[in-house]
């Protein structure tokens, strides 16, 4: 099946972006196509991938970001608010390898499984834990000074429909101290 260039369902997402033609507006100053605008470069992310895949080592993000600043100093607004329909049909066949992106950023010998350990081999007298985990709000606290508590036990919650993170108690213990910003447990199984 033959895609015209026009047809949304050329573009892997249905944005309809052409690096190429930004890249050279940036070196010609000029697009060579009226139906392209350095409005596009609103439509970028800026998420570097285009220099990852790129056989020539070009930076299209770059242009596209100061493309968009220039554009906003000047008062011109994104103009391509057009939704995608739908994404290119061969989209799944079309994605960049994860094993060529490690290999070519140079994070190749990081790529490695990580065990995880269920138990912790070091024993701790008392563990501090965070009431705000995040940029969500910070957890309410469900316990007081003298309580005890067992390991994976919900010691603060949030309020409900709102952003944030319960806390779970990492150690069997005794709340130690609470307040607006921790929630300090000591371990009874310690022994130094």
């Amino acid at each position: 099946m033959y895609f015209k260039p026009e047809e949304p369902s050329l573009w892997f997402l249905g944005h309809r972006l052409h690096p190429d033609k930004l890249m050279r507006l940036a070196s010609y100053n000029t697009i060579g196509d009226k139906k392209t605008s350095a409005t596009e470069a609103f439509l970028c992310s800026q998420c570097g991938l285009c220099e990852q895949v790129c056989i020539m080592g070009l930076q299209p993000w770059k242009i596209n970001k100061f493309l968009k600043s220039l554009l906003s100093s000047n008062g011109i607004k994104r103009s391509n608010n057009v939704k995608p329909v739908e994404a290119n049909v061969y989209r799944e066949y079309r994605k960049f390898p994860i094993k060529r992106l490690v290999t070519k950023l140079g994070i190749k010998k990081y790529n490695v499984d990580a065990p995880l350990v269920d138990e912790v081999q070091k024993e701790f007298s008392s563990v501090t834990l965070m009431l705000k985990q995040h940029i969500g709000n910070s957890a309410i606290p469900k316990v007081k000074v003298g309580d005890k508590v067992n390991r994976g036990q919900v010691i603060a919650d949030i309020k409900e429909n709102t952003l944030g993170s319960k806390i779970h108690s990492s150690i069997d213990g005794i709340i130690q101290e609470v307040n607006n910003i921790y929630i300090k447990i000591k371990n009874i199984n310690f022994t130094s």
